[in-house]
């Protein structure tokens, strides 16, 4: 199972930030949209130059909700699940769910219940 981390700043205004693999190495870099509705982060290759992604949060929904692009077409709905204590999240594409650690924010990808 390959493994990404993303280091972000908890108090940054320009919403940048890279996702390394597991030798920290910069895998993709993140560039969210500042101030915009609706808010947008494009996933770069590590040139920095082509767009690999681009997600973009739902305006109006009760809990959040993402959609992600690739080339131009909607792949996949991230849905955040209501839960207590432990986030839980749906991805809307072949079964797959993640289930995370609050406390170490520690994140596992699962499809049909078994781990990818």
């Amino acid at each position: 199972m390959k493994q990404l981390y993303i280091k972000q700043k908890v108090m940054s205004f320009n919403d940048k930030f890279t996702i390394k693999d597991e030798q920290e190495n910069d895998a993709y870099y993140v560039e969210g949209s500042f101030m915009k509705i609706p808010k947008t982060f494009s996933i770069l290759n590590t040139a920095g130059a082509e767009v690999v992604a681009l997600i973009t949060k739902k305006v109006i929904s009760f809990l959040p909700k993402f959609n992600v692009e690739v080339n131009g077409q909607e792949v996949l709905t991230i849905n955040i699940e209501f839960s207590l204590f432990k986030p839980r999240y749906s991805i809307d594409a072949a079964g797959i769910e993640v289930q995370g650690n609050w406390w170490d924010i520690n994140f596992e990808v699962l499809q049909h219940g078994e781990s990818e």
